[in-house]
């Protein structure tokens, strides 16, 4: 998927995530910390499928031209989570949904 993605956009994609802040805030939501690894990873798949898309739209080419020259060939990717009170977590067979939680 990365290796297509930088053959679309022409830049290297970094992505790291950092697995001891992710447990560390998703840890309780996610009994099977597999579960955790996999959801991440369609996180990733998802990211660079959009992102595959809109750089090969001619409508957006604006646009991926600006992120090209801001990036200088290299695009670094960051998860960022939290858990919020009053919102339930479940995990279906192939993702995570958030649902208003009923007290």
């Amino acid at each position: 998927m990365l290796k297509k993605l930088r053959e679309v956009i022409g830049a290297d994609t970094v992505i790291e995530p950092e697995w001891q802040l992710l447990l560390a805030e998703l840890g309780t939501v996610y009994e099977d910390k597999a579960r955790l690894v996999i959801d991440v990873a369609n996180c990733v798949i998802s990211w660079a499928n959009s992102l595959m898309l809109l750089a090969e739209d001619d409508s957006y080419s604006e646009w991926a031209e600006e992120l090209l020259e801001r990036v200088n060939g290299r695009i670094k990717v960051y998860f960022e989570v939290r858990v919020e009170p009053g919102r339930c977590y479940r995990q279906p067979a192939n993702h995570m949904s958030i649902a208003d939680h009923e007290s």
